[in-house]
């Protein structure tokens, strides 16, 4: 008969080995994750850019340029959130298993 601390040491084992084989898998995702936010912060500089150029041609208040002042908020919008994202994982990867966790 197998007494109950094995059984638990057993599965504190198995639970140590799926969280480094977890750990092996996130980092790979946190590459990715910054790689996309770099890129973001690359592209929204060239929209940046273009904004520039079209307000120096045309009317400041056309629709196109109210459009793309609009892309350009909601580019760094999105790539604050990754970086937050990529900062969360970095402190905590069982974020990815467990969720966030709540405040009360």
């Amino acid at each position: 008969m197998v007494s109950t601390p094995s059984i638990l040491n057993d599965a504190l084992d198995e639970l140590k080995q799926l969280s480094a084989k977890l750990n092996q898998g996130v980092d790979p995702l946190l590459a990715d994750v910054e790689a996309m936010a770099m890129n973001a912060n690359q592209t929204l500089k060239m929209v940046e850019h273009a904004a520039q150029e079209l307000a120096k041609v045309g009317d400041p208040r056309s629709p196109i340029l109210l459009d793309l002042r609009n892309l350009v908020h909601e580019t760094q919008i999105t790539s604050r959130a990754l970086k937050d994202l990529t900062d969360d994982l970095k402190r905590n990867p069982n974020t990815l298993l467990r969720g966030k966790e709540s405040s009360p």
